[in-house]
């Protein structure tokens, strides 16, 4: 009986080691569940915050239309601003071209005027020599 006695305390305290084991194993396993609930949590408001971001981003499709739209606006811009030049640079050559010609004219005019002047003035005189 000893020895049935001996092994029934054997047993008992196999049993009580598994039963630490155990509780152990149901405790830590209630650690790890705790853990990712934590971890899954901070990941839920990590993709409402990347949502978010999302939501306030542009795609690489959207800044390149973006970009091609800003680019033809610029070339018509230009175009534009080209052909504004142009015409500036024709009305320039028409105005020097005009004050050439009317700079060649008003000499002719101011010799004419200088001439005229000369004369009345010679008149003038000659006339006054007269009645003297």
């Amino acid at each position: 009986m000893s020895e049935i006695a001996d092994r029934l305390a054997d047993v008992s305290t196999a049993l009580a080691e598994l039963a630490q084991r155990v509780h152990g194993m149901e405790s830590a396993l209630v650690l790890q569940a705790t853990e990712y609930e934590r971890r899954l949590e901070g990941l839920d408001h990590e993709a409402a915050r990347i949502g978010a971001i999302l939501d306030e981003s542009v795609t690489s499709e959207q800044f390149d239309d973006y970009v091609r739209a800003e680019r033809s606006a610029l070339d018509a811009a230009l175009a534009n601003l080209d052909e504004k030049i142009r015409l500036i640079a024709m009305s320039v050559a028409e105005i020097t071209t005009t004050e050439q010609t009317r700079s060649a004219s008003g000499q002719r005019l101011t010799r004419m005027v200088i001439a005229g002047v000369g004369f009345i003035l010679t008149a003038a005189a000659i006339l006054l020599q007269m009645l003297r």
